[in-house]
């Protein structure tokens, strides 16, 4: 199942000026995957980076774009986890005891 993630021109810039030696070539890919939303499969044909290289280099722009957008505490670290419905609302959970527990506000999905 695929992960739905769309970013503006804006948002796209703004998280991107975090990654300054990212080959240009490889952000304009991950720039037509995020905002264009074009498919990694028709960005590979055209532009021949390999679609691994295209979905890492976009996945890296959106987690910078969420760690910005939520202000991730300091020392702390975000993650990607797949798990069952049932069991990521019990890491939700933990994760707003602990932003709690550590003067943070909850933060909103």
């Amino acid at each position: 199942m695929a992960v739905h993630r769309k970013l503006t021109t804006r948002q796209f810039n703004a998280a991107t000026k975090h990654f300054p030696r990212m080959a240009e070539h490889t952000r304009t890919a991950a720039y037509q995957l995020l905002v264009e939303q074009k498919r990694a499969v028709d960005i590979e044909d055209e532009m021949g980076i390999k679609r691994q290289a295209i979905q890492r280099a976009a996945r890296e722009i959106y987690d910078m774009y969420i760690l910005e957008k939520t202000g991730c505490p300091e020392g702390w670290v975000i993650d990607q986890v797949m798990l069952p419905p049932e069991r990521m609302k019990e890491v939700k959970a933990i994760e707003q005891a602990e932003l709690k527990k550590h003067g943070y506000a909850q933060r909103k999905e």
